[in-house]
């Protein structure tokens, strides 16, 4: 059921985690805590990968897509790269366009080697990677211990994202998967069914930093039905800077059904995400880089869809949504479910 593999990679040694159930299998990577690939089953019960994976293993290394990786410190974006807990204020990398800080930039886990240590049973595997962040090389606040724990079920993928402090600090982890149910990247995701369970979009700016207001009416953004994501990306949402969907979705509590649906109707497959988080960000791969991907032979635009939970992105400098504060002695610990399943037309 489980496979380990060690790979040099720009002299590094990468170790890659294979795990096969009945209904699912997962490969992992060591480096940035990451998925490299799940594969499920069709309609037809023929697996084959629904995630986006690089041909090359050292495209990891400098991956500015995130690709699949765990992010954190702080995921999403932070206006200006500035942020202040208990009066001291911190400046953190400004990488992007020199002006907000993106998944808290090369100072984040993301670009960084984690421990693991892995539990197995006949019906499920534990994976568990850690990690402390240092505050003497990190221009983020603290000491920080973070714990991503993946079980693997035939059900699908769960994640426990954990952490604790020895210093005030930001936390705000995600999952970075770029999802395509297509199987094995047959065509792009626009044709792909997409259901977000709540009403309210937060605002953003023109560099698509939220505000902490919400949208009146969601309009485009509007998915509290199934429609497909070609009906989402309309003139005006292609014509923003993002180049598509890459929008916050928040949810007033958390509830025990999916807060986001995902179904590809060739296929067959159904992807439910249930969280503990109050919000999800939804973003289209609006900016593919040039790096090869398996199995096409170009890396186009809008051939994944990302559905990322998460606390508001840049919730720490708005009133009302600092819940990414993390204090000591407090446990930061959020779950989030990814349930993979087949749907026949007339289900």
């Amino acid at each position: 059921m489980i496979k380990i593999e060690k790979k040099s990679v720009e002299q590094n040694e990468i170790t890659i985690i294979h795990i096969n159930l009945e209904n699912i299998r997962v490969k992992f990577m060591d480096y940035g805590a990451r998925v490299l690939n799940i594969e499920t089953p069709n309609k037809d019960n023929l697996f084959e990968e629904i995630l986006l994976e690089y041909k090359d293993l050292n495209d990891y290394i400098e991956n500015d897509m995130y690709m699949n990786a765990i992010v954190g410190p702080s995921s999403g974006r932070i206006k200006d790269g500035c942020f202040t807990i208990k009066g001291n204020e911190y400046q953190v990398e400004q990488n992007e366009l020199n002006i907000n800080s993106l998944h808290s930039g090369k100072d984040g886990i993301s670009y960084k080697f984690f421990n693991y240590s892995i539990v197995e049973d006949n019906q499920k595997a534990v994976i568990e990677f850690k990690i402390i962040t240092n505050s003497g090389e990190s221009l983020f606040p603290g000491n920080q211990n973070i714990t991503i724990r993946y079980t693997v079920s035939n059900e699908g993928l769960e994640i426990e994202f954990c952490g604790t402090t020895d210093k005030e600090s930001l936390l705000n982890l995600t999952s970075h998967l770029y999802i395509n149910l297509s199987g094995n990247l047959k065509d792009n995701i626009l044709d792909h069914k997409l259901c977000v369970d709540t009403d309210k979009v937060v605002m953003v700016d023109s560099l698509q930093v939220p505000n902490g207001l919400f949208h009146k009416t969601l309009g485009d953004l509007d998915f509290t039905k199934m429609k497909s994501i070609k009906k989402g990306l309309s003139k005006d949402i292609l014509s923003r800077k993002q180049k598509g969907i890459d929008d916050v979705y928040y949810f007033e509590e958390v509830r025990d059904s999916p807060v986001a649906s995902l179904y590809e109707e060739s296929s067959g497959r159904l992807l439910e995400v249930f969280t503990t988080y109050k919000s999800l960000v939804v973003y289209t791969h609006n900016h593919p880089n040039n790096k090869d991907l398996k199995h096409i032979e170009s890396h186009p635009l809008h051939y994944a869809i990302c559905l990322e939970t998460q606390n508001i992105p840049n919730g720490i400098n708005l009133n009302g949504f600092e819940n990414s504060i993390l204090k000591p002695r407090d446990v930061y610990h959020h779950r989030t479910m990814y349930k993979f399943s087949v749907k026949k037309k007339d289900d």
